[in-house]
């Protein structure tokens, strides 16, 4: 696969045929091909390795059946062919100010310089200070289905593609370029840096849409990145889409933190990213977990779902986003669900998993989350009432267990819940979630008992008081009582019925008034002993 994929991208036309499309479908960028063959550089042909090598050399770009440009800042310069497979054809061969250059050549060259300043001025190391090249060097080439690349060790190489539009040549020459600015951090300036692949190419689609906003160059990557929100924020897959739509990452950290924050990240002298991120997360008050379970949100509140409402906000652009999958969706209830594996949440993965309320639906819904405890999860629901969105956090403990009810269900359209996995490593986190209406639930929370003996333990001839305490999660309930009973020989229940009277919504009461009374008869076995407690309302 890699040497397919290096072949499409340096010697199309050295592919069999049967590997060979009209119109190939397009990949943003290169990088991570490149980055595959250089890793597998010994294992690849020697057509391929000759390529790879050539990609480094400024000497053999400048021969002479090309032709050569110089912006007038004097930054770039830019080869490209008239003739050949590398000739520029149509409008992009067109010179309409009569410069002797073709103004797609001249666009490039110029677009390039505007989004260095603009680099530089936002405090971003030019990379040509890693390099003994004062310029940076461009070659416009065929290329099958990618728009442009940089090699991956190089500060001062671009190669584009020959037949962008006008737009894909402001987007794709800040994307590249951004890339050259990356590797300052990751190796020029002494200190590892943010190492992966998918926040490369996170942090150059997010150079883009910085550059030119209204662009919206991340349009229909998003797509495949909200198609598939159980996929690991960092999944990178060479000749994929999913890492470019992963710039909704960036856009959510440069909302919330600031114009300075991603370049912060970058600058940070660690080389994993999450922790990069984290360590940067946690100097600003805050911390990955909490920051990418809020982003959770802001990526179901897109698209046909933004209306501003949700109180923990969402993105500026959030209607032009393409609206997060649901991973399933129920009216009425829905009972002991588990995803299908194919859908399962990977580690920084989400689902969202919709109840519709459906008519006949009880007051209140109690909503049980049973996940995997190998995993961390964050757990958050999602109410909507019309047109008014607004959600809560439901506490996971460290077997993976969550529970609460949401009262008044009755007043809702319906409830998205959306597990969380937090960890940062593992696939397929499993979970069974039950979304159930229902009227009334009433819980034993609580024991407490003390003794009437010296130590803190019951023994043979002594007496225990039992205090409990109990909470209504349902509808307000009128008379509560409780009993209290045993089959064990040894055991008296002296006083086995408590009475709570009335107990509302979300209430908790106890017996402390009128606890239970158990007394241990003098030749009661040592042992456990077994009590059941009965609420009747």
């Amino acid at each position: 696969a890699v040497e397919l994929k290096t072949r499409v991208l340096l010697i199309p036309e050295s592919l069999p045929d049967r590997y060979k499309f009209a119109e190939p479908d397009f990949i943003r960028c290169g990088l991570g091909i490149i980055d595959d063959a250089e890793d597998n550089y010994d294992q690849l042909p020697a057509d391929l390795q000759l390529e790879l090598d050539n990609m480094q050399d400024d000497t053999g770009i400048q021969s002479s059946n090309r032709l050569t440009y110089f912006t007038p800042e004097g930054n770039v310069q830019i080869n490209y062919q008239m003739t050949g497979t590398d000739g520029l054809t149509g409008g992009n061969a067109q010179d309409n100010d009569n410069s002797g250059y073709p103004d797609y050549v001249e666009n490039m060259g110029q677009y390039i310089e505007d989004a260095l300043a603009l680099f530089i001025n936002a405090g971003w190391i030019n990379p040509l200070t890693c390099t003994s090249n004062t310029m940076f060097l461009v070659t416009i080439e065929y290329q099958e289905g990618t728009y442009g690349y940089v090699p991956g060790s190089s500060y001062h190489r671009i190669y584009m593609h020959k037949g962008l539009n006008d737009n894909q040549n402001k987007l794709t020459t800040s994307h590249e370029l951004h890339h050259l600015v990356q590797h300052v951090y990751t190796s020029c300036d002494g200190d590892p840096g943010p190492s992966g692949s998918w926040y490369r190419e996170c942090t150059s689609m997010w150079a883009e849409e910085v550059i030119y906003d209204e662009l919206n160059g991340y349009n229909g990557y998003d797509q495949d990145f909200q198609n598939e929100p159980y996929r690991s924020l960092d999944y990178f897959e060479s000749g994929g889409l999913y890492q470019y739509g992963s710039v909704l990452w960036n856009l959510y950290i440069h909302e919330n933190f600031g114009d300075s924050a991603v370049k912060n990240i970058w600058e940070t002298p660690i080389s994993g990213t999450i922790s990069a991120q984290n360590n940067y997360f946690t100097n600003n008050g805050s911390n990955f977990t909490d920051e990418f379970s809020k982003f959770s949100a802001w990526c179901y509140f897109t698209g046909y779902r933004s209306n501003g409402t949700y109180y923990e906000g969402e993105f500026e652009e959030a209607s032009n986003i393409t609206a997060a999958a649901i991973t399933r969706s129920a009216t009425g209830a829905l009972v002991n669900y588990t995803p299908p594996t194919n859908k399962l949440p990977d580690h920084l993965g989400v689902n969202y998993v919709k109840l519709n309320r459906g008519s006949g639906a009880a007051d209140n819904l109690l909503i049980q989350f049973d996940g995997d405890g190998n995993y961390n999860w964050n757990l958050k629901v999602f109410t909507h009432q019309g047109s008014f969105d607004d959600g809560f956090e439901i506490p996971v403990d460290l077997n993976g267990d969550g529970f609460t009810v949401l009262n008044n269900w009755s007043s809702y359209t319906a409830a998205t819940v959306n597990p969380i996995v937090t960890s940062t490593t593992g696939s397929n986190a499993n979970y069974i979630l039950s979304l159930i209406s229902i009227n009334n639930l009433l819980m034993l929370n609580d024991i407490e008992f003390s003794v009437s003996g010296e130590n803190s333990y019951p023994d043979p001839g002594e007496t225990i008081s039992v205090i409990i305490t109990i909470a209504n999660y349902g509808n307000t309930l009128s008379s509560v009582t409780g009993q209290i009973e045993s089959n064990n020989s040894g055991i008296t229940i002296t006083d086995g019925a408590t009475t709570f009277g009335e107990i509302g919504t979300n209430q908790e009461l106890t017996n402390a008034d009128d606890p239970f009374i158990i007394d241990i008869s003098d030749d009661a076995e040592a042992g456990p002993a077994v009590f059941d407690i009965t609420l009747s309302f």
